[in-house]
């Protein structure tokens, strides 16, 4: 089994990297263009809406274009200011890496539970297979870099790291609609000096690209927001309602506040419950609010590799193994189906997932741990 899974995982990376090099990764395309607009002291967003001329040998930032004003200095180490072929380059080594930090940092981690080396392999393979992967690298998306990040930052607050944990979860704010939701983990964990530094770094950075761009800090997260909103896709739980309603706001304001509260509420109730636990209803949460692309799966992982774990680390239920495997294979699985092509597929997966969520998390405490040290 762990063969096949990584014979898979390999064969998704091998499928997204043949595509990023044989089409134009458009995502790449247009956060090299950001930066390259952003170190010249112009906004990215007057760019994608014919405010500012159009800088030769750079391009047009699309319609698509445009990120969170904190993003632009993240990002710098991920898309340096540098020829676009050279980035091209650069940022397939770094998707690769942030691949390989992700799988080595599960592997490790496994190792504190006592499991054995096929164990701790079965357990990362099918955490990291996962579909999105080909979407992630075809793309030149920034969801393998957040997905390392997160690792690290759940390795952080297991070890009560709080620089490190800080950094990584303000680093994976790159793409917010992926992260925030995985600050609950902290709450949940009491490491409130992780998330003060989580905090300051990501403000710092926002403060620091409005004032070299010169424009009021809150314009450009507003440019943000009311792009997301104009462009209407959505692939988040109520994406029926704000594909079709005349009041996207009302029910993205909505999503919004109702997985926050879930969030706030798992924290608060559920504290004592492992961080594997929390960072996998993260996971899903983070697929079903606001907004979520299918690469952005990629943080399923997280939810697999607590399915997995409870698997060893619990006594066998039949439900619970059922869910796992159902869970398994809707991630696995080589399809788009998991983002809007059939409006109720996307609901029966995530229903899935919360049963299986809800199932394991309800033995998590309650049975002896098998073979753990």
């Amino acid at each position: 089994m762990i063969a096949v899974l990584l014979l898979g995982t390999i064969c998704y990376l091998a499928i997204g990297s043949y595509r990023y090099w044989i089409a134009l990764p458009f995502d790449l395309h247009d956060r090299w263009a950001e930066i390259q607009y952003f170190i010249r002291g112009i906004d990215p967003f007057d760019v994608a809406v014919g405010k500012a001329d159009i800088i030769h040998g750079v391009g047009k930032v699309s319609e698509f274009g445009g990120y969170t004003p904190w993003a632009y200095i993240f990002a710098i180490p991920l898309v340096p200011p540098v020829p676009y072929e050279v980035v091209q380059f650069w940022y397939f080594g770094m998707m690769l890496s942030s691949f390989s930090i992700t799988f080595l940092l599960l592997l490790q981690y496994s190792k504190r539970f006592g499991l054995s080396r096929d164990q701790s392999l079965l357990i990362c393979a099918t955490a990291v297979c996962n579909w999105a992967l080909v979407y992630s690298m075809r793309w030149g998306q920034y969801s393998l870099p957040v997905l390392a990040a997160l690792t690290l930052y759940m390795v952080a607050v297991k070890k009560t790291w709080p620089v490190l944990g800080g950094l990584s979860l303000a680093f994976a704010m790159i793409k917010p609609q992926v992260a925030f939701l995985f600050g609950f983990v902290a709450i949940a964990k009491k490491q409130w000096e992780l998330l003060l530094i989580a905090i300051m770094t990501v403000s710092a950075a926002w403060v620091g690209a409005a004032f070299w761009v010169g424009k009021p800090i809150l314009s450009m997260l507003a440019a943000k927001a009311k792009q997301n909103i104009e462009i209407g896709y959505y692939y988040g739980l109520f994406d029926v309602f704000i594909r079709t309603s005349h009041h996207r706001e009302s029910w993205l304001l909505l999503s919004g506040v109702l997985f926050v509260t879930i969030m706030m509420l798992a924290a608060l109730l559920q504290s004592r419950k492992s961080v594997e636990y929390h960072m996998a209803v993260a996971a899903v949460a983070s697929t079903m609010w606001t907004y979520s692309g299918v690469y952005d799966s990629l943080v399923l992982a997280f939810m697999m590799y607590y399915f997995m774990l409870q698997y060893y680390r619990q006594h066998t239920n039949y439900i619970a193994d059922m869910l796992l495997i159902a869970s398994a294979i809707l991630v696995w699985q080589p399809t788009g189906f998991s983002h809007g092509i059939i409006w109720a597929i996307p609901l029966i997966m995530r229903a899935v997932w919360i049963a299986a969520i809800v199932v394991n998390v309800m033995r998590e405490g309650s049975e002896p741990l098998l073979g753990m040290s």
